[in-house]
């Protein structure tokens, strides 16, 4: 991951500082959720692909097709 997430960042999206270390040292991955509160709680400087690159493409194509239903 190129962004690291500041551990105080924990307490604000609720998990354990540990758990950010883990998904900084590559350990880990966010669910999608905390991936979301993630992005949120540092104002878009870490990006979906950024913590989870495997599947970014998945949700891209889940929101095209969620569109084109529409």
């Amino acid at each position: 991951m190129k962004v690291k997430i500041p551990l105080k960042l924990a307490g604000v999206i609720g998990v354990d500082r540990s758990y950010i270390k883990k998904i900084n040292q590559g350990i880990r991955r966010p669910s999608l959720k905390t991936a979301g509160k993630i992005i949120e709680a540092m104002a878009g400087a870490v990006s979906l692909e950024d913590l989870r690159p495997d599947i970014v493409n998945q949700v891209h194509e889940l929101t095209i097709s969620k569109k084109e239903m529409e």
